[in-house]
């Protein structure tokens, strides 16, 4: 594993204000997440696995948000 590559790419994801990805997408679609911010490569099982392990909670965090954000809009339509 390219590690020192590997946790570049980790650090500039986590450091984009805008994740508009849920846990879902990191786990099932991390090709379209990365090709989202400009990476199109190939990495390694075991690459893949430790993008996710940093990429999940941003995921959970915007679910949260957004299951907020519903609540909040339906609580203005009723």
């Amino acid at each position: 594993m390219r590690n020192y590559h590997i946790h570049g790419i980790i650090e500039f994801l986590l450091g984009q204000v805008e994740f508009p990805f849920d846990s879902i997408d990191v786990e099932e679609s991390l090709d379209d997440v990365l090709i989202h911010y400009g990476i199109d490569e190939t990495f390694t099982a075991d690459e893949e696995a430790e993008i996710r392990r940093y990429l999940l909670p941003r995921g959970i965090g915007f679910q949260i948000a957004e299951m907020q954000r519903l609540r909040r809009q339906r609580q203005v339509v009723a």
